[in-house]
């Protein structure tokens, strides 16, 4: 693969709205639209993230946004966002993140690690999306390398 055209791509809070819109908007009922996350969200985000990095020269940097975890009425879960964001390492930070429930099949770093990308730098901030309801941002620096 020849390198790509530009030295910085962004994915932007996208990889979770690669197919659950559509799910919702159809009426899927909420396990079939979890099982369907399940199946196809990850070829599909493995595919935006194959083609954000084929975008990037070969010194390129590709930096995934990626919506980890949520937290809105109705939607609990076992830790906070400030105990996640006091955690001093990056590894105890996933630990807790791990235990949450998260949307299924749009981890943009897991597929970038497949491609082979180098990680330069991660960074985990909260969200506040709405009044009523907060995210953890997970930043992922990557150096797309030789193809």
């Amino acid at each position: 693969m020849g390198s790509g055209e530009y030295h910085v791509v962004i994915g932007d809070l996208l990889y979770s709205q690669l197919l659950y819109p559509a799910l919702l908007d159809a009426g899927v009922p909420g396990n079939r639209t979890r099982d369907a996350l399940a199946l196809h969200g990850p070829a599909l985000t493995h595919a935006v993230v194959s083609r954000m990095h084929a975008s990037a020269t070969d010194d390129g940097r590709i930096i995934h946004l990626h919506d980890v975890v949520g937290w809105w009425d109705g939607h609990p879960q076992p830790v906070s966002v400030e105990e996640i964001l006091a955690q001093e390492r990056l590894g105890d930070a996933f630990a807790l993140i791990s235990l949450c429930r998260q949307p299924v099949g749009t981890d943009p770093r897991a597929s970038a690690l497949r491609l082979g990308a180098r990680v330069i730098d991660t960074a985990l901030w909260e969200w506040p999306f709405a009044s009523d309801a907060r995210y953890l941002v997970c930043a992922t620096v990557t150096e797309r390398g030789k193809s």
